[in-house]
């Protein structure tokens, strides 16, 4: 039995031009089988593993995860993920969320401005729509 999701999830930001057609095929056949050459298994919690990838150029490092969980409606999860605005409401550790557009090379992201509790620091996220 799948929940409705709440009246206000997916009505209040506008795509953001973040995935291409191909970057969700890419997504999609990874589903059953994912690419992770060059990705380090790092956790595993409720059937959901997460591997990241150290990079040199920005000394971060990017994660990736993959999992099934049985009771999640994907309909329910992309209006609640996706949607920015609505995110800003049920995310307590959001303090900045909005698109973002690179004016010289024309990407387009999400910049996600995070107050995590302390001991942890604050940490400025930023994506781009470049498939991995």
């Amino acid at each position: 039995n799948m929940a409705t999701p709440p009246p206000e999830a997916g009505i209040h930001s506008k795509p953001t031009g973040l995935f291409t057609d191909d970057d969700f095929l890419n997504a999609a056949k990874q589903v059953q089988n994912p690419d992770l050459q060059g990705w380090e298994f790092f956790v595993e919690s409720m059937g959901v593993k997460m591997y990241r990838k150290y990079s040199e150029a920005s000394q971060l490092y990017e994660y990736k995860t993959h999992g099934i969980m049985d009771d999640l409606d994907p309909e329910i999860c992309a209006m609640v993920y996706l949607d920015w605005q609505y995110r800003k409401k049920w995310d307590s550790y959001v303090l900045d969320l909005h698109p973002i557009k690179d004016e010289v090379n024309g990407n387009e992201g999400i910049y996600w401005g995070v107050d995590y509790p302390w001991p942890l620091y604050d940490r400025d996220v930023s994506t781009d729509n470049k498939p991995t």
